[in-house]
């Protein structure tokens, strides 16, 4: 009788993360209108399911229109928690995702890469130039962290408001605050 529920069980296990990021969207869905509702200002989404926006997509998902400034916005977020978002210097990236960690030294053992993927094919072109528009990555979930990979060098480690191939790089928190 046990392997009738082990198909169920199986389903459950792998949606686990779709859950996670389905409910972390949610969120932001909840953050970002009731902040422009109180500040006054203006959040035009590009399609109806903007909030589920991923990166796949090569439009942007919203975009803000404050006093000063536009925000255009694409969403850039992680299924898992154990990823790493590493951007080459010709504009590819790929994800690095950890399987195992080792709980005394916080290290990750059990890496695997994903192909390169086009990073700069964003497309941040808003109608409305009225003001100045700032291209904004909002990871949401976001990766463990964010590595700029030089030609010849070593991974940086980017941080919120850092610019990579002329977008500014923030999580949801940090936007938030910018704002």
């Amino acid at each position: 009788m046990f392997w009738l529920w082990l198909p169920v069980f199986v389903a459950f296990i792998v949606s686990i993360p779709f859950a996670r990021f389905f409910i972390k969207r949610c969120i932001l869905y909840t953050k970002l209108v009731r902040l422009c509702k109180r500040r006054g200002f203006e959040l035009k989404a590009t399609h109806r399911f903007w909030f589920l926006g991923n990166r796949n997509r090569k439009s942007l998902d919203l975009y803000i229109k404050t006093e000063t400034t536009i925000f255009s916005i694409k969403l850039f977020g992680c299924m898992r928690k154990n990823t790493k978002i590493i951007v080459k210097e010709n504009g590819d990236y790929f994800i690095r995702k950890y399987y195992a960690f080792l709980s005394s030294k916080n290290q990750a053992i059990l890496f695997s890469d994903s192909g390169a993927k086009p990073f700069n094919k964003y497309r941040f072109e808003i109608k409305d130039t009225s003001k100045p528009v700032r291209k904004i990555i909002l990871q949401h979930p976001a990766a463990i962290e964010m590595r700029n990979q030089p030609q010849h060098g070593s991974e940086i480690i980017l941080d919120n408001g850092d610019t990579l191939h002329g977008t500014e790089i923030y999580s949801l928190k940090a936007f938030i605050k910018q704002l």
